[in-house]
């Protein structure tokens, strides 16, 4: 019996001091040296309204001859606060065009060893929070939980994507809501490759080159603080935007409004044009509804069942409006049954 209850004793032990550690599967797998290098220099003194604070920011892009570009970022932030924020929970978003190669997490406690996230730890999903009130979407998201993310610990990761983009054009954020220790933006082009940089709500900083390579850096940049009646904080950060130019391609970023508007015209041109079909189906729904009004309503409703039903097709759509008459498919198939 003294055996069974000792045995019965080491096993709740055991138990709680699994519950209230970092899970095992995080555990044992140093930080790499560029996360240690960051946490290891001096850090100015911040007020008590300060969360935390950016100690290191990379962003290397790389293009390739045929236009394929691969973005490798690397992040590290000292917790300094729990505040509002839920530090440890990052979400990397990602569609068809924009196919994430590698990740990983990796949390530098203040006392103990250092954590890592590990690949079966990372869950992917449908991406959570679509902007511009999108109702249908194909990007997703790979999302990781870092242990320890708790005021006096170091929280870091590395993403790798492999982009085929629309239009070559690319966002430096530096500036955020928290400070910015160091932070780095790297170029790399392939010959008779061009591009132009153009900086928001900052001067302009000229790079570093060597060869086919261009570097930007800045440090020590402050947070944006809110203020009263402010706009949204992203609107006067400061960020770099960086079109770039291939050697007689037409799919090229944009280097004027006018181009971009021209672009935006080109692509929209033709979506909104309303089909025979689409006519007919508006006259059959409306023949005896008198009162424009009810003719309206009925539309509506008959709108909005095709809307659900073709919600997946919607999802697929990537770089190009849905012109009205690809909704006729669905329209036949619906048309059988009588609005109510």
């Amino acid at each position: 019996m003294r055996l069974r209850l000792g045995t019965c004793a080491l096993l709740v032990a055991t138990v709680l001091v699994a519950a209230l550690s970092p899970s095992g599967a995080f555990a044992g797998s140093d930080a790499p040296a560029w996360m240690h290098a960051a946490a290891a220099r001096p850090l100015p003194a911040y007020d008590d309204k300060t969360d935390g604070v950016i100690l290191y920011s990379e962003v290397l892009i790389a293009v390739q001859p045929n236009g394929k570009i691969r973005r490798t970022k690397r992040l590290a932030i000292k917790i300094l606060r729990l505040g509002d924020n839920e530090w440890g929970k990052l979400q990397f978003e990602y569609d068809a065009e924009t196919k994430i190669t590698n990740l990983h997490g990796w949390t530098i406690p203040a006392q103990g060893k250092d954590y890592e996230v590990k690949d079966k730890d990372i869950t992917d999903s449908g991406y959570v929070g679509l902007e511009w009130g999108q109702l249908a979407s194909d990007i997703r998201s790979k999302n990781m939980e870092l242990p320890a993310a708790v005021p006096g610990s170091i929280i870091g990761f590395e993403i790798e994507q492999d982009r085929r983009p629309y239009v070559f054009q690319d966002s430096w954020e530096f500036q955020t809501q928290i400070p910015v220790r160091e932070a780095h933006y790297s170029l790399q082009l392939p010959p008779s490759w061009e591009y132009k940089a153009v900086f928001a709500n900052h001067l302009d900083i000229v790079p570093a080159t060597s060869g086919g390579l261009y570097s930007w850096t800045v440090s020590d940049v402050p947070a944006v603080r809110h203020e009263p009646s402010m706009p949204p904080w992203r609107g006067v950060a400061a960020r770099m935007v960086v079109s770039l130019f291939p050697p007689g391609a037409t799919n090229s970023g944009f280097e004027t409004w006018t181009q971009m508007g021209n672009w935006y015209a080109q692509l929209t041109q033709g979506r909104r044009d309303v089909s025979p079909e689409i006519h007919a189906q508006v006259a059959s729904l409306t023949a005896t509804a008198q009162p424009p009004l009810v003719k309206c309503r009925t539309s509506l409703t008959f709108s909005k069942k095709i809307f659900v039903t073709s919600r997946s097709d919607l999802a697929s759509v990537v770089t190009s409006p849905m012109p009205p008459a690809s909704f006729i498919p669905t329209i036949s198939v619906i048309a059988k049954t009588k609005p109510p």
